[in-house]
């Protein structure tokens, strides 16, 4: 079997605009199979190390790490919330990194990011491109895609040729690094 890359919307909404960027972009890969993940499966109490000591860590954290690691590279679309990552993303990675202080175990990682918009929540891009290799990412790059509803189709995927060949040079990229690896 070939390698095989995860896919990640930070977002728990059900319409997330980050999950279908990050769905389109797995459909740019030429030699790797992709899984798409859905964040509400890993909703789980805030973490918090009182709560940590008094009743362990959960499953759904356990279940993730052990997920990560059957894959040789992951695709992750950041939602923004108040500039910064999901309250619900960050809560899994929060108890995942309990278990693996290198959360993303050394894997490389194309970090992308969506919102209505025009600045493609580029703040939490950035976060993410500072802080994701001290946890363990090997970052392949980074995209934003700004207005997002005007750039965008559900069907077709994004419709600005320009942004559609940043992406696909990210990707290819991104393959390369995985297929290397």
């Amino acid at each position: 079997m070939g390698k095989k890359v995860l896919v990640i919307g930070t977002s728990n909404q059900a319409a997330s605009i980050n999950r279908s960027l990050a769905g389109f972009a797995s459909t740019l890969l030429h030699d790797c199979e992709s899984e798409q993940v859905d964040m509400r499966a890993y909703e789980m109490p805030l973490f918090g190390s009182d709560r940590h000591k008094e009743d362990g860590i959960p499953e759904k954290a356990m279940e993730f790490r052990n997920r990560l690691a059957e894959y040789d590279g992951i695709i992750i679309s950041l939602a923004e919330h108040n500039g910064s990552y999901t309250a619900a993303f960050k809560n899994l990675i929060d108890w995942v990194s309990v278990l693996e202080g290198k959360v993303w175990q050394q894997k490389p990682v194309l970090l992308l990011s969506a919102s209505p918009g025009p600045n493609g929540a580029i703040i939490v891009l950035r976060l993410a491109e500072d802080y994701f290799p001290y946890m363990g990412a090997r970052v392949s790059g980074v995209f934003s895609l700004g207005n997002f509803f005007e750039k965008f189709d559900n069907d077709t995927g994004i419709t600005d040729g320009e942004k559609l060949a940043e992406l696909q040079e990210k990707v290819a990229a991104f393959e390369t690094m995985v297929l290397t690896a």
